[in-house]
């Protein structure tokens, strides 16, 4: 059975090569996604000194909770 990605980046580099999703989603909606997501990783990387580490991938932060909140 395949696993499911961990990170985000394994989430991202899954969703580039999910060829049949690809053929049933817009191509400019998985332009956007990619977008969004590639941006949530570089902010992570800038503001977590330990991100992609297992301590970042078991909590989540405060500002991941502020950013993802304001959104609802």
């Amino acid at each position: 059975m395949p696993r499911l990605p961990f990170t985000l980046d394994e989430a991202i580099e899954a969703f580039e090569q999910d060829t049949d999703l690809h053929a049933v989603l817009h191509p400019e909606f998985i332009k956007l996604v990619l977008a969004v997501k590639k941006f949530e990783v570089a902010t992570a990387k800038a503001q977590f000194a330990d991100y992609g580490t297992e301590a970042f991938n078991n909590r989540v932060d405060p500002w991941e909770w502020d950013y993802y909140m304001e959104l609802l």
